[in-house]
């Protein structure tokens, strides 16, 4: 059986932790301190 492809859309304020969700999720790694993305 094939993967279907998917695609995940993550929005929200600044500051609330999308990025570090993302890094956790992807790489099953928590970084306590995470540089800024854009939303600065």
């Amino acid at each position: 059986m094939s993967a279907l492809p998917s695609v995940m859309v993550f929005v929200g304020n600044s500051g609330v932790g999308k990025s570090s969700f993302i890094h956790r999720f992807c790489y099953d790694r928590f970084l306590a301190e995470l540089n800024a993305t854009i939303g600065k």
